[in-house]
């Protein structure tokens, strides 16, 4: 509101006057408070007459200086309109506004109260005067993209899973393919040629049927090479509707993880016309997902139930996201009761520790060296010291909260963390494995796994304390002697929730004699050409819960950090390896290969476990990565509320929750109590 805006200008300049006290001013002053012209600053003055804010008596004559009289709150004033922003889904602007110079304390003080009660859950009427439930979720990272081809954030993908479907789901408690717009699916002997069958009657968003054209233009776009995921239909050759509901995909060589590979994001289904859509503008996403997206801003997500969804339809009626600035989490959540509050390490959860929580593994900590360019490309032995020279265990004791544990490569050991009731599914993993001997596939080489040392050994029992990343100081600055380094600057990129981290990797290596700049991007920048060129050093969080999904995709995307950072030579070794891997059967229920040619496939398979040991031979043994710590995600619950699963990636199916009222709630009232969780 302008209007506001003006007020409160004019109240900082004159501070120190109160309200119904008249003072002297001339419209020179009021120009100057207003930084703009005379003219303007009269016209402004008559508004906020008209308003009733101010009272303003013109001076008559020349030198006669005009009275003014401030009538409105200048703390309620500001409170209204720090509301209004956030209500607009603007919570940043509203956290600038109400932290001016002069402004009065209390302002901050009873924002931050409010907006504690604003997140959680409310009721209301619809317009056919039903009940309507809506949850308010603050969420610290932007969108930066609903594009299921495009999509690689983790809070991003799981957006898109809300909003679109997949002609297969895959359900990790279980480790279980289901249904999803295919009711059946299977292939021929030697898997390559799927066949999948559609439902019938289903809907998108914008209420056109679904049909298997839909089908084959998503998947043909995504053959194109364009996209993040284009990845997943590596060696299809060809994709046909042979009937309305029928869609046959033809592969070059056998592939049994293709059902598994399209229940990913990234093969969400969408429009056939989805390119004319797109270039609308303010187009909104059009899926068949359980919810439909009715607004979208910088600061605010708006998902509504889609009632003509063909599955089990969504229970809550509608769930507003609000992007809360990373640095500023905590002073917005205040105490968080009554709120589903998801702990992603953005912020100190201390304050949460006395309240119930559910807590998963969802990925690893990582350095990725830039090997195709700089310093970094052809100095192993300066890679060696920035492998050796950092202590993960002092890492995960500083960090704290969601560092669960030192990081044993592109994996996470534990099945469970202590606090999580719910099972962490993982293929059956183990890097003692030996890749030699794989039919058809060009061996790793032995002298890159004979450098693996003991980081590609380590125990397998669960429960041993030995660390299994080395950390050795005196080799780190032998080595650090032995390189090219001259003391010049490594430049380290990453997000601000990783800040803390990068300063306290910055520190360590300081010790022992490497400098390290640390730049602090956004999410969308740091997928840019120009960073991707800068930087020596990427911190991130590889989200590798679940499937062998997330490693296939760090390995193969075009847009994978990992990817992008590795030289040609690398990759190449990479691809006989994933294609070995997929004439496997993946270890899951509800595959549906039919009768396989088994002779040809126990000749052929690479097993899971095998890939990941060997890829974890390429990264480690050349030191392309240095791996930091298993990070966890949490999530505080609400007593009220019910169907709470976080997935692998850290987040909630918003389709599954609903909420158990234990009184008759008050209409657009939280069901809050200082006895509940926040998320």
């Amino acid at each position: 509101m302008r209007l506001a805006e003006e007020y409160v200008r004019l109240r900082s300049h004159w501070y120190e006057q109160g309200e119904q006290q008249a003072f002297h001013v001339t419209i020179a002053e009021l120009a100057a408070a207003l930084c703009c012209t005379t003219r303007n600053a009269r016209l402004i003055t008559a508004r906020l007459v008209e308003a009733g804010w101010i009272v303003f008596v013109s001076g008559r004559g020349r030198g006669n200086t005009s009275v003014l009289t401030f009538c409105q709150s200048w703390t309620q004033v500001a409170l209204d309109e720090a509301q209004e922003r956030v209500q607009r889904g603007d919570v940043a602007a509203a956290l600038a506004w109400i932290r001016q110079p002069h402004m009065p304390e209390q302002v901050e003080t009873t924002f931050m109260s409010w907006l504690g009660e604003y997140f959680g859950y409310t009721t209301g009427h619809s317009p056919q005067a039903e009940q309507s439930e809506t949850l308010r979720l603050p969420i610290y990272r932007p969108v930066v993209c609903l594009d299921p081809a495009d999509a690689v954030f983790a809070f991003d993908t799981q957006l898109v899973d809300q909003l679109y479907s997949r002609l297969v789901e895959y359900r990790a408690e279980d480790r279980t393919l289901l249904p999803g717009l295919a009711h059946d699916w299977e292939c021929n002997a030697n898997g390559t040629q799927w066949s999948f069958y559609l439902y019938k009657h289903i809907r998108f968003h914008d209420d056109r049927l679904l049909t298997a054209e839909d089908v084959v233009a998503s998947l043909q776009r995504l053959q194109t090479g364009q996209f993040a995921h284009s990845w997943l239909l590596d060696k299809v050759t060809a994709i046909h509707a042979i009937h309305p509901y029928t869609v046959v995909i033809t592969l070059r060589e056998p592939n049994y993880w293709l059902p598994l590979l399209l229940s990913h994001s990234g093969a969400s289904i969408v429009p056939q016309d989805i390119g004319q859509h797109s270039q609308k503008e303010h187009a909104l996403p059009i899926g068949t997902g359980a919810y439909r997206l009715i607004e979208r801003t910088v600061g605010r997500c708006v998902l509504e139930r889609f009632d003509r969804y063909y599955g089990t339809g969504a229970l809550i009626d509608r769930i507003e996201i609000l992007i809360v600035p990373e640095q500023e989490a905590a002073v917005a959540l205040g105490n968080g009761h009554g709120m589903l509050t998801i702990l992603t390490g953005e912020w100190d959860t201390t304050a949460f520790d006395h309240l119930p929580r559910q807590n998963v593994q969802t990925g690893v900590s990582m350095l990725i060296l830039n090997r195709r360019q700089g310093i970094l490309a052809k100095d192993e032995a300066l890679r060696q010291a920035l492998y050796y020279g950092v202590d993960r265990e002092a890492l995960v004791a500083a960090m704290g909260d969601t560092y669960t544990a030192p990081a044993r490569g592109l994996i996470l050991m534990n099945e469970t963390l202590k606090a999580n009731p719910m099972r962490w599914i993982a293929p059956d993993i183990t890097l003692n494995e030996s890749p030699q001997g794989i039919a058809n596939t060009p061996p790793v080489d032995e002298a890159k796994l004979n450098t693996h040392h003991a980081a590609c050994s380590h125990p397998s029992s669960e429960h041993s304390s030995t660390p299994c990343m080395e950390y050795d100081p005196q080799r780190a600055i032998q080595q650090l002697q032995q390189s090219a380094y001259a003391g010049n600057e490594l430049q380290l990129y990453t997000f601000q929730r990783h800040e803390q981290a990068a300063y306290w990797l910055r520190e360590a290596y300081r010790r022992i004699g490497i400098c390290i700049a640390v730049h602090i991007v956004s999410w969308s920048d740091m997928m840019s050409e120009a960073i991707l060129a800068q930087a020596d050093i990427i911190l991130f969080e590889a989200v590798i819960g679940g499937e062998l999904h997330r490693q296939l995709e760090y390995m193969h995307s075009n847009r994978s950090l990992i990817r992008r950072m590795l030289p040609q030579e690398l990759l190449t070794e990479v691809q006989p390896l994933t294609h070995q891997l997929l004439r496997s059967l993946p270890a899951v229920e509800g595959n549906r290969q039919g009768q396989l040619d088994r002779e040809e496939q126990e000749v052929t398979s690479l097993s899971a476990s095998t890939w990941l040991g060997s890829i974890h031979a390429l990264l480690q043994g050349t030191y392309s990565a240095v791996f930091l710590a298993e990070r966890s995600a949490g999530i505080v619950v609400p007593s009220f509320l019910r169907g709470v699963h976080m997935n692998e990636r850290g987040w909630v199916d918003f389709s599954r929750l609903y909420v158990v009222a234990t009184e008759e709630p008050a209409e657009s009232n939280r069901m809050g109590n200082e006895d509940e969780n926040p998320s």
